[in-house]
Parts: structure tokens; sequence; C-alpha cells
């Protein structure tokens, strides 16, 4: 019995680690997704935009 709870709370140690690892790379990922949005919006309000340069009609 007493040697089950070592494992245990490096585990739970573990666990916590990976979330946070997993939390950060999510919230990089966001930032990622938000720039390249605020990219495209830039864009699009550039004058080559304006222009019709990249659309396709």
């Amino acid at each position: 019995m007493l040697d089950q709870s070592p494992p245990s709370r490096l585990e739970r140690l573990r666990q916590r680690r990976r979330d946070r690892k997993q939390r950060r790379a999510w919230r990089r990922e966001r930032r990622k997704v938000g720039v390249d949005l605020h990219d495209a919006s830039t864009m699009a309000e550039s004058s080559q935009f304006k222009s019709g340069f990249f659309t396709k009609k």
C-alpha cells in the first residue's frame, strides 16, 4: 500500500506538466491563427487587393 503512493504522485506531476505543455502549444496555435487572420485582413485593406489583383472575379 505504501509503495503505491509515490508513483501516483509522480504520475500526477507528469500529467500536470503534460497538460501545461499542451495548453501552451494550443495557445501558440491560436496566436498563430490570429496572426494569419490579421494578415489576411490587412491584405484585404491594401490597394492591391482592392484593385482586384487577388480576386478571381
